[in-house]
C-alpha cells in the first residue's frame, strides 16, 4: 500500500476579496486560522467552487505565496495548478471571442 500525502481532512478555503477586487488579507487570515484553530489537516488554495475560473493567475499567485508564508508549516498546504491553467483558457477564449469559430473544445 502507497504511503498517502496526508491523513484527515483537507478543506478549501475561499480567497476573501475587498471591493477593488484585491485580496483581503486580514480576512484571510482569518480564515486561515479559523481552520488550524479547528483541527484541519490541509488547506486548499485556491480551492472552492468558483474560483478557478474567476481569480486572475496575478491573485492566484498572489494567494500562495500568503498562505505559504502565514502558515508557515503549520497545516499541509494544497494547490491544483490546473485552476491557473483555466484562467489562461479562459483569457484565450476571451480573445477568440470576436473570431468566427463555431466551436471550442475544452
Amino acid at each position: 500500500m502507497k504511503n498517502p500525502v496526508f491523513t484527515g481532512s483537507a478543506v478549501a478555503i475561499i480567497t476573501p476579496m475587498n471591493d477593488d477586487f484585491s485580496i483581503n488579507y486580514d480576512e484571510f487570515k482569518k480564515f486561515i486560522d479559523w481552520q488550524i484553530d479547528n483541527g484541519t489537516d490541509a488547506i486548499v488554495i485556491c480551492g472552492t467552487t468558483g474560483e478557478s475560473s474567476t481569480l486572475k493567475t496575478v491573485h492566484h499567485l498572489e494567494a500562495i505565496k500568503f498562505c505559504v508564508d502565514y502558515v508557515n508549516g503549520r497545516v499541509l498546504l494544497l494547490q491544483v495548478p490546473a485552476q491557473i491553467i483555466q484562467n489562461v483558457v479562459l483569457n484565450l477564449l476571451k480573445r477568440l471571442a470576436n473570431m468566427v469559430l463555431t466551436h471550442f473544445c475544452l
